[in-house]
C-alpha cells in the first residue's frame, strides 16, 4: 500500500526564539514574551530556538504583493460592494489554490512500513484522509536537512508545523545517507517509543549511537507484514583459513605501504547476517505476500516459493533467511542431537512429540542487534509477541501487536542479461579486441530495440521470451506494473510503435541507453543473485557437528549457471569498490539441500571471497 507524508526542507523553515508564554516588561516600560532559556553542554544558558513551517505564511509572502497590485489597479475601496465581494472570492480562490499548490508540492508518495502502521493505531483519525487515492499520514515528517542547522536542533531546538510540535524520531540508514529525518506528532512520541523499544528502556546506554539510530530506524523500511515464525538465534561462527593477501600497513607517520602475496591467517564470519527458514514456513510466508500484493496489483506477484526472504523486526532484527527443507537436511541426525543451543545457552528441540518443526527459523547474533539487552530470548519474545495497550490522544484504550515483516524477496525467475556500469570494467585490463567483445551484445541490443517492437517491450521488460506447451519459443506478457502508461498501449497495440508521440518516448529511451553505453553501461551475460551462505555448513554448525560444508574451495553453487552447463563465472561486487572480480567454479553436481535456492549463488567457506567482495553479508 502507498501512502502521502509531508516533505520539507530545515532551510525553509523560519529559526525563532521560544518563549515561555509569560509576558515581561522591559526597562523601557514596553512589554515582551519571556525568553525560554536551557542549558547546553557546557552548563551555559541559551534561549530555546524552535524551527517553524506554516504554509499559510507561505502562501502569505507569494501572493501578498499580486493581491495588493490587484486591490489597487482596481480601486477596491471605492468598489461597489457586489463588485467587493466578487473580489474578495476571487482572491480566496487565488488563495486557496496556492495554498493546495504548496502543500501538495511538499508531499511525496512512500510504501507501507511498520512505523506508519504505528502511528495509524496510535491516532488513526488524524492519519485516514483519502488524498487522490492515497492515505495521508499527517502525524509524521520527513525533513531534508543541512547538518549545521540539524546539529543546532539537536542540541536546543523543536520543529513546529502549522502549530502542530514534531519530534525527532528516528534515521534509518537509508535516511542518513540521503541526509533525511523522521519527525513524529510530539503526543504520539512517548507511545510510539514504548512500542519501538519492545520492554528495553529509553535511556538505555548503546556502544554506538548511531548504529542504534540505524537499528532503531529499521522500523521505517519498507515492508509487508507476514506471520511470526517460530525463532532460534545461535551464536555467530567464525573460521580461520591461511590465504595469500596483498598486506597494507601504516606506519607511525600514517604513511601506508604494501606488501604483496603475504600468507596470513585470516579470520571471518562465513554466515554473517544470514539465517534459514524452512520451506514450510516459506510456503506461508510467500501467500501472505501474494494475498497483499494481488490486493493491491491484481496479479499474482508471489506465486512461487522465493529463494530468500530479507526481513525487519522491532527492535533491531534484520537480515536475510535463506529457504531449505529443515527435516530433509537434518534427516541423518541422531535423534539425541535434534536440538539447538541459542546463545544464551538454552537448548531448544527442533521438533515436537508429533515428529512437526518445532523450529522453523534460525537467526544468527549478527542478525538480533539488542541481543545483549535481554536476559535469554524468552524475554524478547514475550515483549514482541504481547499486544501493547496504550492510550489514544482522546482516552481511548488502544492495543498494538508489533509484526514480522519482510522487505525483499527472491525473484522467480533470473534475467539472462546484467547491465554493468563502467566500474567493473575499468577495474580490468582488457584489449581492444576484448572491448569490441563486451560491447558487441549492447550494439545489437540497441539495433534490435530501434526497429523491433516486440524487442523494445522486452527490453522495458513488458514481455519475456518463454515457450509454449509444445515447447515452441513464444513472447509472453510479464507483471512488471510500473510502467508508462503509453508503453502500456503500445503492448496492446503494437501498430502504435509508428505513432509520432511513442515514436518521440521511444527515442528519448534510445537515446539515454546511447549515452549510458557510452559511459560503460554495457550488457552482459548474467544477473544479480542474492549472495548465499553453504546452507548445508550452516546446519552442521547450528547441530554442533563438524562444519565442512560442501561448496570446495574458490567455487560456487548455482541452479541457475549449472542448468546453463556454465563451469566458471565472474561474481563482482555492486557497487563496485575495488578489484572484486571473484572469478570461481561452478559446481555441476546437484546438492538436494540447494534444490530451492533458484536465485542465488552458494558461497564456500573455505576461501576469502566473502571478504574480497567488500564484506558483503
Amino acid at each position: 500500500m502507498n501512502y502521502r507524508m509531508t516533505k520539507l526542507k530545515l532551510s525553509d523553515f523560519e529559526v525563532k526564539i521560544e518563549t515561555t508564554g509569560k509576558v515581561v516588561e522591559l526597562e523601557n516600560n514596553k512589554k515582551a514574551m519571556e525568553t525560554l532559556y536551557i542549558n547546553n553542554k557546557k552548563g551555559k544558558k541559551v534561549p530555546k530556538l524552535i524551527y517553524k513551517w506554516n504554509t499559510d505564511v507561505k502562501v502569505y509572502n507569494s501572493l501578498y504583493k499580486t493581491i495588493e497590485k490587484m486591490k489597487e489597479d482596481a480601486k477596491f475601496d471605492k468598489l461597489e460592494a457586489d463588485k467587493k465581494e466578487k473580489l474578495k472570492t476571487q482572491f480566496k480562490d487565488m488563495i486557496s489554490k496556492c495554498k493546495d499548490k504548496i502543500e501538495n508540492s511538499n508531499k511525496v508518495i512512500v510504501r507501507d512500513t511498520e512505523l506508519i502502521r504505528i502511528i495509524k493505531a496510535l491516532n488513526l483519525k488524524d492519519n485516514s484522509t483519502d488524498e487522490n487515492g492515497y492515505t495521508y499520514i499527517k502525524d509524521l515528517i520527513c525533513v531534508a536537512v543541512s547538518i549545521p542547522k540539524y546539529k543546532q536542533i539537536e542540541k536546543d531546538g523543536e520543529i513546529e508545523v502549522n502549530h502542530i510540535r514534531y519530534k525527532r524520531i528516528l534515521a534509518s540508514s537509508g535516511n542518513v545517507r540521503n541526509k533525511k529525518v523522521i519527525f513524529i506528532n510530539e503526543k504520539l512520541y512517548d507511545n510510539a517509543m514504548t512500542i519501538l523499544l519492545c520492554g528495553l528502556p529509553e535511556d538505555m546506554e548503546h556502544e554506538q549511537i548511531s548504529k542504534y539510530n540505524a537499528y532503531i530506524g529499521l522500523v521505517n523500511s519498507d515492508t509487508i507484514s507476514v506471520s511470526t515464525p517460530n525463532i532460534v538465534v545461535i551464536d555467530d561462527f567464525k573460521k580461520t583459513i591461511n590465504e595469500t593477501f596483498d598486506l597494507v600497513v601504516k606506519d607511525i607517520n600514517k604513511k601506508f605501504d604494501m606488501f604483496p602475496n603475504e600468507k596470513r591467517d585470516f579470520e571471518f564470519m562465513p554466515f554473517d547476517g544470514a539465517g534459514l527458514v524452512d520451506i514450510s514456513r516459506a510456503e506461508i510466508w510467500a501467500k501472505e505476500l501474494n494475498t497483499v500484493l494481488k490486493q493491491e496489483t491484481g496479479k499474482n506477484k508471489v506465486n512461487y516459493i522465493p529463494s530468500s526472504f530479507q526481513f525487519r523486526a522491532i527492535v533491531g532484527i534484520k537480515g536475510n533467511v535463506y529457504t531449505c527443507d529443515f527435516k530433509e537436511c537434518l534427516k541423518n541426525l541422531a535423534e539425541e542431537e535434534k536440538y539447538i543451543k541459542d546463545i544464551w545457552g538454552q537448548k531448544h528441540d527442533l521438533f515436537n512429540e508429533n515428529g512437526d518443526l518445532a523450529i522453523d527459523v534460525i537467526l544468527t547474533k549478527s542478525q538480533f542487534k539488542f541481543q545483549k539487552k535481554y536476559a535469554n530470548f524468552g524475554k524478547w519474545k514475550t515483549e514482541f509477541d504481547k499486544e501493547v495497550q496504550l492510550k489514544d490522544l482522546d482516552g481511548n484504550e488502544i492495543k498494538y501487536k508489533r509484526t514480522f515483516n519482510i522487505a525483499k524477496w527472491g525473484n522467480k525467475k533470473n534475467k539472462e542479461k546484467a547491465l554493468l556500469s563502467y566500474q567493473p570494467i575499468q577495474s580490468l585490463e582488457l584489449t581492444d579486441e576484448q572491448i569490441e567483445i563486451l560491447c558487441k551484445p549492447t550494439i545489437e541490443m540497441i539495433k534490435n530495440i530501434s526497429t523491433d517492437v516486440d524487442e523494445f517491450l522486452k527490453y522495458r521488460g513488458l514481455l519475456e521470451d518463454s515457450t509454449d506447451s509444445n515447447g515452441e519459443p513464444i513472447l509472453k506478457e510479464t507483471d512488471m506494473d510500473r510502467v508508462p502508461k503509453y508503453y502500456e498501449a503500445l503492448k496492446n497495440n503494437k501498430d502504435l510503435f509508428y505513432d509520432s508521440y511513442i515514436q518521440k518516448k521511444i527515442q528519448t529511451d534510445l537515446d539515454k541507453f546511447k549515452n549510458n553505453s557510452m559511459k560503460g553501461m554495457v550488457f552482459v551475460d548474467g544477473n544479480f543473485q542474492t549472495m548465499t551462505p553453504d546452507i548445508v555448513a550452516f546446519l552442521q554448525y547450528a547441530t554442533r557437528q563438524e562444519v565442512k560444508g560442501v561448496v570446495p574451495i574458490h567455487s560456487v553453487y548455482s541452479n541457475y549457471w549449472r542448468e546453463k552447463k556454465v563451469t566458471e563465472v565472474d561474481i563482482i561486487r555492486f557497487p563496485h569498490v575495488s578489484q572484486e572480480h571473484i572469478v570461481s567454479n561452478v559446481m555441476q553436481e546437484e546438492i538436494k539441500e540447494f534444490e530451492y535456492i533458484q536465485d542465488g549463488i552458494i558461497m564456500s567457506i573455505e576461501d576469502s571471497s566473502l571478504e574480497k567482495l567488500g564484506n558483503a553479508d
